[in-house]
């Protein structure tokens, strides 16, 4: 209707301009109703075509990131298996809000299992709730977090996963297993002499590796784990492993013979071979 007053309008205008010279009173008559009509077709044009918002009317602005409720199911690519090589494992259970590499915020709980620690590419990895599966996540993306173990607020996620990693048995094994290889080696090739080791042995190897630790609570499978792992010395490797324990503190020394000799001492028919691993360890280390 707003579209046919206007055109309506504009052509009795034309009609009163092109009269005027022959009927004045008619061309009058014409242009005053076409200007009748006009004034309403300005608010329509400024609707359709040049509307512009009133100052308190809401604008919409872009954010870098939208909200998942977990139904997409699909994360943006935080890392690679390779940047936890040299991970420690950690352990936690905290829900964390969190914005992916594509600005991809959701809430998620997560048992975290292992931590890299390295500057700022520093991750964590573990169960994630929200996708019932692994995921990674950059410590510099956490928005914020909280224990589930305890309800609270964690300030610095990174500083607290460090804690708790170091307060663990995995910290207190990394340290016995860089330190004291040489120790373990040699108790490992007097454990294997005579072809095997048997879980006599295994329970003082334990107990000497508990020791240094100084925790007496590091579970036996924990430590076969990483036990396993070292290879048996040669002969001629042993004897360099024994030469250069000579050289540590006499209470580690005579720790480490104590130890070889509570390990023959769980076998009634010791082999040979096992005794002169011991005897060897004796001569070295200068004890009768």
């Amino acid at each position: 209707m707003e579209t046919v007053r206007w055109i309506l309008g504009v052509l009795l205008l034309l009609a009163g301009l092109g009269a005027v010279t022959d009927n004045f009173g008619l061309a009058l008559a014409y242009i005053a109703i076409g200007g009748a009509l006009l004034p309403p077709v300005i608010p329509f044009i400024q609707e359709k075509f040049f509307h512009s918002r009133d100052e308190s009317e809401d604008i919409n602005v872009n954010v870098t990131f939208s909200y998942d409720d977990g139904e997409s199911g699909k994360d943006a690519w935080e890392g690679d298996d390779w940047d936890f090589d040299d991970a420690a494992p950690c352990e936690a259970s905290i829900e964390i809000e969190y914005i992916d590499a594509a600005g991809l915020k959701t809430t998620r709980a997560v048992d975290v299992q292992y931590c890299s620690f390295n500057g700022d590419s520093s991750m964590f990895k573990g169960l994630c709730y929200l996708r019932n599966a692994q995921r990674m996540f950059k410590f510099s993306r956490v928005q914020s977090a909280v224990d589930l173990e305890t309800g609270e607020v964690v300030r610095d996620l990174e500083n607290f996963l460090r804690v708790k990693y170091e307060a663990s048995p995995y910290a207190a094994l990394t340290m016995v297993f860089d330190q004291y290889m040489d120790n373990l080696r040699a108790l490992l090739y007097v454990g294997k002499a005579d072809g095997q080791l048997r879980q006599g042995e295994r329970g003082v190897i334990y107990d000497f590796i508990r020791d240094l630790a100084s925790n007496k609570e590091i579970p036996a499978d924990t430590i076969r784990k990483w036990f396993d792992r070292i290879d048996i010395p040669s002969l001629a490797a042993y004897r360099q492993i024994v030469g250069r324990i000579s050289k540590q503190e006499k209470d580690l020394i005579e720790m480490t013979l104590r130890a070889a000799e509570d390990m023959s001492g769980t076998n009634k028919n010791a082999k040979p071979a096992e005794l002169e691993a011991i005897e060897y360890m004796r001569k070295r280390f200068g004890i009768s």
